[in-house]
């Protein structure tokens, strides 16, 4: 014997509900891709700034390092920072200053009734810049001892 299906009774989704769903569901979904995914762009950021910041330390340092060691202390009373202007000017830092970096120099005087730095010549103090193209950037002002 067969046993008539009554269709009011069915349990499950509409077509119809199934559809709308599925299109909500997508709308939903691509707003979520859009958004996280500039979030993600954006992420890479801080890692490309800290590792400019180190490019920018590590190039300063090797500066600082050759005047410390080369100059300063290997010429005992007296040093010049000429020699050490020459060897900026030479791409002597290639080594450890990578391309993309920005090394400028320039002589400055010391005023010390305004207390300000203004243009010197190379009898004067050697400012170095170091920038990195995150917009870190290091100064630092060295010396000659007579």
């Amino acid at each position: 014997m067969i046993i008539p299906v009554e269709l009011k009774n069915q349990k499950g989704f509409s077509l119809i509900e199934v559809i709308i769903t599925l299109i909500v569901v997508s709308i939903l979904g691509a707003m979520l891709v859009s958004y996280t995914g500039t979030a993600l762009e954006k992420s890479a950021q801080p890692v490309a700034d800290a590792i400019d910041s180190q490019s920018v330390s590590s190039c300063m340092d090797s500066i600082v390092q050759y005047y410390r060691n080369e100059l300063f202390e290997a010429e005992g009373p007296t040093y010049d920072v000429n020699e050490l202007d020459s060897r900026i000017a030479s791409g002597g830092f290639a080594a450890t200053c990578s391309a993309n970096l920005n090394i400028t120099r320039s002589w400055v005087r010391y005023d010390p009734g305004s207390g300000d730095l203004a243009s010197g010549t190379s009898t004067d103090m050697l400012r170095v810049d170091v920038n990195g193209t995150s917009g870190v950037s290091y100064t630092m002002i060295f010396s000659s001892k007579e």
